[in-house]
Formats: structure tokens, sequence, C-alpha cells
């Protein structure tokens, strides 16, 4: 894939990686002559690709590294026609350089016109007045010729082969391959609290070790550090005894209850950590996990808590763990004769992993497990990991992204003698500041009927700035100024039903925008071999154009609701269900930073760090891995600097850092250890503390409400 070269200006600024991919754009037509082009590398910031002629190399001013500013004047314009003012034009400019190789790209010089809207220039394609050449039903730019799950436009934009599923031929698909080179976050941290169920025979302390040796396998195959921020026990929350002959408290699930065990895992979630972070695992008794099944763990797709058994080593436990949450980021039991079908791979059930796990034959063990690109690429698509911790980058400064989001999960089962697909299980949305769409995912409690009529619809309400007094009232929710309406219909047979979604006003005069159809998913129990997986309902995923909500509020109500018929339909509306929560547009500023100075350090290293946003006057923890260094204080500011000394037996790559207060809050980040006798990236020197606070709004007042729709 193409080669980056990144730059990076203070932790309150916008990231700008210069981009440099080898290709050309397509001629317009055989025997017309090549359209204008020329060879220059390009800058992208944010979603702008610049000619980097426009800028100019600086190691003046304040700042240490050499750095870019505009040419002339203090704008830079990029190829689509956007002008982008220097940001900090008496200091270190756009971005500030790090590395100084690079390779060139084939570019247009000049602003690129799309006449027909299809996503690809008019100058790519024979035909520039007709969006969907050949009538199939997808528009030219979304056509994959190659079969490499990119399409044409994606290709073209990213300097790829659009006829070649594998333009750099190193057996990876484009698709994924760009989605590892785009999506890779340079390291995610997810806090995770471990409930230890009543009868599990289960104690703190293995939970402890059985986390920390899953920490190495999330390290080395996703860069993916769990954080567990509180471990519960004699927890029986959900062990009710709901199932027949089942006894509450037992640490034995049947499957009502270990249903309930879930549903009960996303509540306190939601109360531990705000906007829906963090994950959960609950230990039940061995053969406990499911009553009346020998499977030493289920995950539950997107669902943020699994359930687990202790297991006869620390190896197998951590392998169950790290199995069972990649369920909930998506991942599925491989396929016979694909890829993934290997017993080294963590997807295998445990039948067939557990003998390579375990292996004492040093070509296998657990040090050995894999997952595959693909695989990988997955659960970067879906973002599952930013949706549920936090990502950053190693690169100096260390610092979080910008995310935003909210979540909530429903009382399951409250729709007695309703349609299961009435009952709304849980819905978040999530997205970073510097995108251009909100991710929307819906679940609903249970599955639509295989045949018959269906007509019903999703409605999220949404009081875009906060404020009761305007907007309209929509099913007796005050405030409302954007619904989103998801519709599912079908007149009679057994065809799929079909989806749609319109965004706009909510008065029914006004016009509104129709938006690409949801996605539809099954939310699926999964069960090891030999069980078949089970599915207990359905989910919807789609993407929302931010300009389209137009959120101004920092904190934005929204309620869901599912009713029937659809608002295409006829006769009165009917309420089954609603669900309550807040779009919050700073969730990132409510968990702590751990800035650090430097992206790599050597083992004996000092390294300078500051905190912030953590308890005020409180002891930290701090921790490089799983190696506790001296704890800190911070103080009435809820802030510390200082600095580490890097373990002299620090393994190399990305390592992780963390501080833990005793009430759970914490702040992570990380560092690169790089190979002996490898040369460290340059520095950048800056106010730490300065730049934290910066980065960190004030706090607000922060508005709960509950829906009056129920």
């Amino acid at each position: 894939m193409s080669h980056r070269l990144h730059c990076h200006r203070l932790a309150a600024s916008t990231l700008l990686v210069l981009t440099f991919v080898s290709g050309a754009l397509p001629a317009a037509a055989q025997g017309d002559p090549p359209p204008k082009r020329r060879v220059l590398p390009l800058i992208q910031g944010g979603k702008h690709l610049v000619p980097i002629e426009q800028f100019r190399l600086a190691l003046a001013d304040p700042c240490p590294s050499f750095h870019l500013h505009a040419a002339t004047g203090i704008t830079v314009t990029a190829l689509d026609g956007a002008m982008i003012v220097d940001p900090n034009q008496n200091g270190c400019g756009y971005a500030t350089l790090l590395v100084a190789s690079a390779f060139v790209v084939e570019v247009y010089d000049s602003p690129l016109q799309d006449s027909d809207g299809d996503g690809l220039p008019d100058e790519a394609e024979a035909n520039d007045t007709n969006p969907d050449a050949d009538n199939d039903g997808t528009l030219d730019g979304n056509e994959d010729g190659d079969q490499d799950g990119m399409g044409a436009a994606e290709e073209l934009w990213n300097g790829l082969n659009s006829s070649n599923p594998d333009s750099d031929g190193d057996g990876i698909k484009d698709g994924i391959d760009y989605q590892l080179t785009r999506a890779l976050p340079e390291f995610t941290i997810i806090p995770l609290i471990a409930n230890i169920y009543q009868g599990s025979g289960a104690n703190e302390q293995q939970a402890r070790d059985a986390v920390e040796k899953a920490n190495e396998l999330f390290a080395r195959l996703l860069k993916i550090r769990l954080v567990l921020v509180d471990v519960r026990t004699g927890q029986t929350g959900g062990d009710d005894g709901e199932d027949q002959g089942s006894i509450a408290g037992d640490g034995r699930f049947g499957p009502i209850e270990g249903t309930n065990v879930v549903r009960f895992g996303s509540q306190e979630l939601a109360a531990k950590f705000p906007g829906g972070k963090g994950m959960k695992l609950s230990f039940a008794q061995p053969g406990g996990v499911d009553v009346g099944t020998n499977t030493p763990g289920i995950g539950f797709h997107r669902e943020p808590t699994c359930l687990i058994s202790l297991r006869a080593s620390i190896e197998l436990t951590a392998t169950t763990i790290v199995h069972e949450l990649l369920h909930i980021m998506t991942l599925s039991h491989p396929e016979n004769f694909s890829d993934e079908d290997t017993p080294s791979n963590v997807m295998m059930p445990s039948p067939v992993r557990d003998p390579f796990t375990t292996s004492s034959d040093p070509a296998e063990g657990f040090e050995n497990l894999t997952l595959t690109p693909g695989q990988i690429a997955t659960v970067l698509r879906d973002g599952i990991p930013a949706q549920r911790g936090g990502t950053g980058g190693f690169r100096s400064p260390a610092a979080k992204r910008p995310y935003q989001g909210g979540s909530a999960t429903d009382d399951g089962n409250d729709q007695i003698g309703a349609a299961r697909h009435l009952d709304l299980g849980h819905v978040s949305l999530a997205s970073f500041a510097d995108e251009d769409t909100i991710h929307l995912l819906l679940a609903v409690e249970g599955t639509f009927p295989a045949s018959g009529a269906i007509d019903v619809a999703y409605r999220l309400l949404f009081d875009r700035d906060a404020n009761t007094a305007t907007g309209s009232t929509v099913l007796t929710v005050p405030g409302i100024d954007r619904t989103l309406d998801i519709s599912v219909q079908r007149a009679s047979g057994s065809a799929p039903p079909t989806l749609s979604a319109v965004i706009g006003p909510p008065s029914p005069a006004s016009a509104r925008t129709p938006l690409a159809s949801p996605s539809l998913h099954f939310v699926t129990k999964r069960y090891d071999l030999p069980l078949a997986d089970v599915v207990i309902g359905e989910l919807f995923e789609m993407r929302i154009p931010r300009a389209l909500l137009g959120f101004t509020a920092p904190l934005v109500p929204m309620t869901i609701a599912a009713v029937t018929p659809s608002p295409e339909g006829s006769g009165p509306v009917t309420v089954a269900d609603t669900l309550a929560l807040d779009f919050d547009t700073e969730l990132w500023t409510q968990f702590g930073d751990f800035a650090i100075a430097q992206q790599a350090a050597n083992p004996g290293d000092s390294v300078p760090f500051a905190l912030a946003g953590l308890p005020q006057n409180a002891s930290i923890a701090v921790s490089f891995n799983a190696t506790p260094l001296a704890p800190v204080a911070t103080d009435g500011a809820g802030e510390y600097t200082g600095s580490f000394v890097v373990p002299p037996n620090a393994p190399e790559g990305v390592q992780f850092l963390t501080a833990l207060a005793a009430s759970g809050a914490f702040a992570a980040s990380a560092i690169e250890v790089p190979e002996p006798g490898a040369a460290l990236g340059g520095c950048i020197a800056f106010a730490l503390l300065a730049a934290l606070r910066a980065a960190r709004p004030p706090v607000r007042a922060r508005r709960r409400r509950t829906c009056a729709a129920r």
C-alpha cells in the first residue's frame, strides 16, 4: 500500500498527513488527449489534498523542528478548491516534519469536476453525464470491477489500480489493505469491568491475571489494551432464576439468565462510563456460561458484555476473553476452507484452538495465535474498538482523537405481547469530530417475521439545540427540530422487507431528504462448536450525514421510538417502545489526558509526561503495560507533570501507558520502543499542560432527561 509521511502539530491541533502514493488517473476516453496532470506530492489536511509546492519548509520561529508554512501569504488552496488558512502562523505552521523521505503521486493540478455526481471526476470517465453508465443500479464511482472491496472512485483517489484487486502485489486485496492503512489506530484503550459472579469459583487475582494475559494478544494483533478499572466480586445481577429449574445467584446461567446478565452489564457500563464506553466480563461457573452446554464463553454481536468461565490455565482463559470480545467486535467463527480456518486463529472455536494454545511446540502455542488481515480490517471497519474505548497516536505529542457519541440500553422484554422487533434493545451514535458522518447502530430484541405484512418505523427524534422551547412536540416529546425515520415495509409474501430512511424537519409538509438505506444485521449469540449460533435480534446500521443533522448544542437530547404503522403508511400511529439518550459532541473530554512529549524511547530513557482531567488531589497508579511505575499525585486541578523511566525489559513496538485512579477514572497513551540500534524520531518541545488545557473545553453542566412517551 501507499507509504505515508506523518506530520504533527501540538496536541490541540489537527493532524496533517503527507500522503505519497503511486498511480495515475485514467484517460478520459480512448483516442482523447490525456487530461492535464503533473507529478507532485500532496499534503492531506483533514478532508483536503494540497500540492506540497504551496508550502515552504522552515526552521525559524519558536518551533525547533522543520515545519511548514504557506509559500505565499497565509493560505493554501486544496485540489477541491478549499482554502486552508495557516492555523499557527507565528509558530509551527501547518505541521512539523519528522521524516524526510517520500514517494510521489500523479494527480491533477486543478479542482476537478464531477458533473454527474457519481464520485468520479469528468476527466476520469468516458461518460460524464450518466452516473450509472451500465444501468445496473450502482453509481459508476461505486462499481467494484476487480472485486477487491473498493469502488472505482475510492481506488482512484487512493492511487490504486481499479483493474487489479491487489495493486501492490502483497497478497492482500486492496479493500483490506486500505482498511488497515486507513483505520488502524496507533493505539486503542478500552476500559473494562469484570464481574465475578457468586459461585463462579474465580477470584479477583485470577481475573486480573487473565485480562493481562489477554492484553498480550490484543496488543500484538490489534494494538488494543484493556484497562481493568473495576473488579466486582459476589455479583448476582441478572442471575435471577428466570430459566426453568435454575437457581437465582448460583453463578450458572440459563439462556434467559445469560441474556439478562448481558443486559445488566450494559446498564452497568452506562452508569460507569459516559457515552456507552467500556466492555464487561462476567465470570460464571465452569459449565455455567449457558447451562446444558460445554462452551467456555459466549459473546453477543455488538453487545458489550460477554460471559466466560475460569478455565484450566491462564492462557486458555485469556484466549477465551479475546475470542468473546472479538465476537462483540463483529468477528464470526471462520468458515470451512477460508483463510481463517486454521487452529492458530483466535476465532476458531475452543475445541479446535485449545490444543494449539496449550501446545509445547515452539512453533505453536499462545504466543503464536493469529488473526488474518481480513479479520483485522473487519474489526476496524465496524469501528467497535473506537466506540467502546479511545484511540490516539503515539506520535508526539500523544493525544486522543476528538470522539463524540451517545449510547443507551433499554429494559429487555418490556413489550409483552407485542412483536419482538418492536422491543428496542440498544442504540448508539458515534463519530469523530473530523468525520462527515455519524455512525448509527440500533438493535431490536427480535427478528422480523419471515413472511406476511410488515409496516413499522423507528423514529429518531433530535432536539438539535437542546431547547424544548423551540421545535415541535413529536410523540409527546417537546423541542424536536429534526427527525430521522427508518421504515421497514413488506406488503405480503416472504421477500426481504424494504428498508428506507429519510431525514428532515418534523413538520409533515417539510421537504425530507432520502438517505442511503440502512444495513440490517443479525444480533447473534455466538456459541462454540458443535452448537450453532443463535440469532436473538436485528440490528440497523447506517451513517448519517452530519450536515443534515445540524447539531448546535454540546449535548443533544434524542429519543428513539418504535412505531406502527410507518409514517408512509396509513392510520393512527401507535408507539410500542421508546428509548432516550444524549449525543455528546465533547465526549472525549470526559476522559483524562496522558500526554507524552515524544513518540519513541529506548529502555532506560526518561520521558516527560503530563496528566490532566483526573480526580483532584488523588493518588494515581501509573503503569507501563503491566509494569507499575512510581505512583503520582494530582494537584487541585486534577493535573500532574513529571517523567517516567522506560523499564529496562520493555519489548519492542507500541507499548501502553495508563494512569488509573481508585475511582476508576483513567488516562492512557502509548510510546514506541524501537529495535535495538534504531534511530529515534524527532521530538517536539511543547508546554504539555498548556496544550492539554487548550484542548479541553470548560466543564459544563450536563443535562439528562427521561422520555415521557414510555
